[in-house]
């Protein structure tokens, strides 16, 4: 039976039903509530963490049993709040009015007392902090309006990583943060082994916890010690080769109808291979990031406007090479309509064409190589493609902002 409650059913026997597809199946968890508003609140909830799954792409059983755990947290958060305000007001609510008989004092006595009992047992029962609680605890504690507070970028990062160790513990029946031992981190580092990870992938995740049980241990007291101490990877190290775009490769895409017909694709496949941008630096691109310095047509990345980028050294200005003038860059001031993903799917698939695997990454890669055949210095290489660098004495150099000898460098670089 379809109810007012988003993404539920009904049922008079089970009460409401969270109800949501995944993976070409459905996923069914009871709400436990019979309630209009309990079933809204916790509806809410539910969709919300569904949402933060989805991104993780896992098996539709991890994310069934996921799910149930957090429900599980819900339902537990909302009694143990019950709990608290009703241990709280014991003792203080005012006498009522009226004449009370002996009997009704008595046996509002022995039911208080019988409440009490079982309230304290609950509460002690309580006395364990679930995962999903650790996460939350943690990552208040590194966001907010501070300096240093994570960005979202960052929040992003770490929460799918500890998400992934929380999905997997659910499937495991672990359910509290103390109750987790190393013999369970080293079954979850086989887990990761067996779905194909990247070295850096693993190690970044066991580092993301890492720093969460670091806090718990330090912060919040809620264990004696870290289980991840010791199980870091040793010797990670990167296993795809590097892969750049030669002229030639880039030709041959360029060259492909739908390619070439698709402006959208086109443009962001220039824009890559002759400024060496950033899928994000590019999908966040506005007509008013083209801007002439100096008497130098250039692509401003900045975080203007709330814009985000990856880092300080990400903040600078791009000189247009000649390839791209010639092209209408300057007029047309081409700027995405596609998010990150789509535009990486669309590169991809120009490079599939003519029977080749390369990602928007291999242009930053080999706009490097073309810079560094043009005996471009490391800071004007650095500066374009907006690497940190490496000591104080680049960083005084670059903050000059030598425009000429950054185009100078890329329109030699344009030349296919």
């Amino acid at each position: 039976m379809n109810t007012l409650v988003e993404h539920t059913s009904y049922t008079a026997k089970a009460g409401y039903i969270w109800r949501k597809r995944y993976d070409k199946n459905t996923l069914s968890i009871a709400l436990q509530t019979k309630d209009v508003v309990e079933a809204s609140r916790r509806s809410a909830s539910m969709t919300m963490r569904f949402m933060q799954l989805e991104l993780l792409k896992i098996e539709f059983g991890a994310v069934r049993e996921a799910l149930k755990s957090y429900r599980d947290e819900i339902i537990r958060n909302e009694k143990l709040k019950i709990l608290q305000a009703l241990v709280a007001g014991t003792g203080s609510q005012e006498a009522p009015q009226g004449t009370i008989s002996p009997q009704a004092t008595q046996s509002s006595n022995v039911n208080d007392r019988i409440a009490q009992i079982v309230l304290q047992g609950e509460l002690e029962q309580a006395d364990v902090h679930s995962l999903e609680e650790a996460k939350s605890t943690y990552f208040d504690a590194h966001t907010g309006d501070f300096i240093g507070a994570w960005t979202v970028k960052t929040i992003k990062d770490y929460s799918s990583c500890i998400d992934r160790f929380i999905v997997w513990c659910a499937a495991c029946s672990i359910v509290s943060v103390e109750s987790v031992t190393k013999e369970n981190l080293v079954s979850f580092k086989q887990y990761m082994d067996e779905q194909g990870l990247a070295p850096n992938t693993k190690q970044k995740i066991l580092t993301r916890l890492g720093s969460m049980f670091k806090f718990i241990v330090e912060v919040k007291e809620w264990r004696d010690k870290n289980p991840i101490t010791g199980l870091m990877y040793k010797k990670v190290s990167v296993v795809h080769k590097k892969e750049e775009v030669t002229p030639a490769q880039f030709n041959a895409a360029m060259e492909q109808s739908a390619t070439r017909n698709d402006l959208q694709t086109s443009w962001a496949m220039h824009l890559f291979y002759h400024c060496g941008l950033r899928v994000s630096e590019l999908s966040q691109l506005t007509k008013a990031d083209y801007r002439e310095i100096e008497g130098i047509k250039c692509i401003s990345i900045n975080n203007d406007n709330g814009k985000t980028v990856k880092n300080e050294s990400s903040i600078r200005n791009i000189p247009l090479n000649e390839a791209l003038l010639a092209l209408g860059a300057w007029e047309d001031k081409p700027v995405m309509k596609y998010g990150d993903n789509r535009t990486m799917d669309r590169v991809s698939r120009a490079f599939k064409l003519i029977g080749l695997k390369r990602s928007t990454h291999c242009f930053r890669h080999s706009l490097s190589n073309r810079l560094r055949d043009t005996n471009a210095t490391d800071s004007i290489r650095a500066y374009i493609l907006g690497h940190t660098q490496a000591n104080m004495t680049d960083r005084v150099y670059v903050t000059r902002d030598p425009l000429i000898q950054m185009k100078v460098a890329l329109d030699m670089t344009g030349i296919v």
